[in-house]
């Protein structure tokens, strides 16, 4: 039940008096109110089921305990409290069989309106802490499946550069303890080859850290005056030697300076993980890069023409260990696209993306209280 919705209480009785009686003051107390006249009639009304139901013990075609039985071993049903109440079956023996057969409560009637609306507000209640605590342990084991998921990625990811790297160090060492001459070009290529993985190392570390940065909320801005035109410069420069290899080019469109104040940092932490994606899944086809001022905002588009995002993989791939592909295919934690969105929203800024499977995505960030000039 929502908290800001009325209860709705269904009345089980097959005494019209009795039965108005209990209506009139469940409806007094603030509460909505449907009628069942019979066992079956209340069995009947159970879809969409009621927030409580007040049942009378003695029915003309199936006893209260019975109905009860029935709707307490139902699992769709059987969180539905129950307040038995009854004018006949008033002994100790009739009151243990009805709590013995799932009731949360048992009144004799005639009952005072102030205990009945009591009766009926602490199972309510009792009920919200149990659907609370029951969404709580849900929600905690999804996040100590998701700890265990991305414990075990992350272990595999690190690993993956890690072991790449002693391979080319041990290479090297056997190649030297051997005698066996090293030439200048075949060092270059193993401390390039090195330098690739520490660099990958170093980047998932990095990863690890903003991670815990942004959750524990100590993400700190440096604001500060930045060039965005020199900064997109500088960015695609260092990707001169990935690009080539992806087999892909990327073209800077950027029509004279686009200063603002912003925090450098976190603005080049945001384009070079767009573009190290538009890389990663742009089939090597061309990429652009371009940035405008808008009014009193400045807009960088990262746009590949590679393999795409379904549209339902784009409501969810900003979120933390969210992916659109397997992490067989492509690695990575999942965390790149978090960490934009969320580095971009502590800058006042959005980022969104558009993008057809098989057409290429293009993501667009929007930054507030940057402007044209020097």
């Amino acid at each position: 039940m929502d908290e800001s919705s009325v209860a709705r209480i269904l009345n089980v009785n097959d005494s019209e008096a009795s039965r108005c009686i209990l209506s009139r003051i469940l409806r007094h107390g603030g509460f909505s109110v449907d009628e069942a006249v019979t066992g079956q009639q209340a069995l009947d009304s159970l879809d969409p089921p009621p927030d409580l139901i007040v049942l009378d013990v003695k029915l003309p075609d199936i006893s209260g305990f019975e109905v009860c039985r029935q709707i307490k071993t139902n699992p769709a049903t059987a969180t539905i409290p129950i307040v038995h109440v009854s004018a006949t079956a008033t002994s100790g023996s009739d009151k243990v069989q009805g709590l013995d057969g799932g009731a949360d409560a048992y009144l004799v009637a005639p009952v005072e309106p102030q205990v009945l609306i009591a009766t009926v507000n602490a199972l309510l209640r009792i009920r919200k802490a149990e659907s609370d605590r029951d969404a709580l342990i849900l929600k905690l084991q999804g996040a100590v499946r998701l700890r265990d998921e991305f414990l075990s990625l992350a272990s595999h990811e690190l690993k993956t550069p890690l072991t790449s790297l002693l391979l080319h160090v041990e290479t090297v060492n056997r190649r030297r303890q051997a005698g066996k001459p090293c030439s200048d070009d075949w060092l270059d290529l193993k401390l390039r080859q090195i330098d690739k993985q520490a660099n990958r190392l170093t980047t998932l570390i990095n990863q690890l850290l903003e991670t815990s940065r942004i959750s524990s909320g100590r993400l700190i801005l440096d604001v500060e005056s930045v060039d965005v035109t020199a900064l997109l410069q500088e960015i695609v420069g260092r990707f001169d030697d990935e690009l080539q290899r992806a087999g892909s080019t990327c073209r800077l469109m950027a029509p004279g300076p686009i200063v603002g104040r912003g925090d450098r940092f976190r603005l080049d932490q945001i384009i070079t993980n767009l573009l190290t994606n538009a890389i990663k899944y742009g089939n090597g086809q061309p990429i652009d890069v371009t940035a405008a001022a808008v009014g009193d905002t400045v807009r960088v588009t990262v746009k590949d023409r590679g393999i795409g995002i379904s549209s339902d993989d784009q409501a969810r791939i900003f979120g933390r260990f969210e992916r659109a592909i397997s992490a067989s295919d492509y690695g990575g934690f999942g965390i790149g696209l978090w960490i934009v969105h969320e580095a971009i929203a502590e800058m006042g800024g959005t980022v969104t993306v558009t993008s057809q499977l098989g057409e290429g995505a293009t993501f667009e960030v929007t930054l507030p209280a940057l402007v044209t000039g020097g």
